[in-house]
C-alpha cells in the first residue's frame, strides 16, 4: 500500500527493488566484508553492539518490575535480500561467525515458519514459541527494520532483529510484559534499523 501511495503521489520516486538493492548494498559494504579477517572484525563489532543492547532489553524490563535474570535471552540481527526472496542472520549476540559462508539464509515465503520471516513480510512485530525440537529458542519476538529517507516518503524493510528467550512462551516473563514495556523494548530494537542507513 505504501508503494502505491508513493509512485502516485511522486512518479518519479525510485521504485521498491531500486532501493532494497541499494540498502543490501550498504549493509553488504559495511557489516559483510568479504576478507576473512574484515569480516571477522564486524562480527566482533555487530556481536557487541547486540550484546549492549540486550542489556538495555533487560534494564527496560528491570525499570518496570520485571526480572528476567534468570531468563536466557539472545538477540538475532537479520538482513533480506528482496531481489533474491532470502532472509539471512548476519550476526547474534552470544556468536561469532568465522567467515561470510557461515551466514545462512532462509527463503523469504508467506507460509514459513520462521518469526523473522513473518515479520519482514508482514511488516509487523511478531511472537511466536516455535516449538521446534531443534532451537533451543522457545519465544521468539521479531520486529522489522524499517529504512526510511530523510522525509518518510521512501521506505524499505531491510531485515529485522529477534529477540529470543530459552523459556518456554507460557513461562516467559518477556512474554507476558505488559504491552508497554514489549512496546518500549520493540522502539529500542527498531531503532537498529540506523545502522543499515
Amino acid at each position: 500500500m505504501h508503494e502505491i501511495a508513493l509512485h502516485r503521489s511522486t512518479p518519479d520516486a525510485s521504485t521498491f527493488a531500486d532501493r532494497a538493492r541499494e540498502r543490501l548494498d550498504t549493509i553488504r559494504d559495511a557489516w559483510l566484508p568479504s576478507a576473512t579477517a574484515d569480516f571477522r572484525d564486524a562480527q566482533e563489532a555487530l556481536a557487541d553492539f547486540l550484546s549492549r543492547l540486550l542489556a538495555q532489553v533487560q534494564t527496560i524490563a528491570k525499570s518496570s518490575g520485571i526480572d528476567l535474570g534468570d531468563e536466557h535471552l539472545g538477540l538475532g540481527l537479520w538482513v533480506v535480500d528482496h531481489e533474491e526472496g532470502l532472509v539471512s542472520c548476519i550476526a547474534t549476540a552470544d556468536r561469532r561467525l568465522n567467515d561470510r559462508s557461515a551466514v545462512m539464509p532462509n527463503q523469504l515465503q508467506l507460509s514459513s515458519r520462521w518469526v523473522v520471516v513473518e515479520a519482514v513480510t508482514r511488516g509487523v512485530v511478531v511472537q511466536r514459541d516455535p516449538d521446534l525440537y531443534a532451537s533451543r529458542w522457545r519465544f521468539i519476538r521479531g520486529v522489522p527494520l524499517i529504512v526510511e529517507n530523510d522525509d518518510g516518503s521512501e521506505r524499505s524493510i531491510v531485515g529485522a532483529v529477534t529477540l529470543t528467550s530459552t523459556a518456554p512462551m507460557h513461562a516467559s516473563r518477556l512474554a507476558s510484559s505488559p504491552r508497554g514495556v514489549l512496546g518500549a523494548i520493540d522502539e529500542l530494537l527498531g531503532a537498529v534499523s540506523l545502522l543499515f542507513q
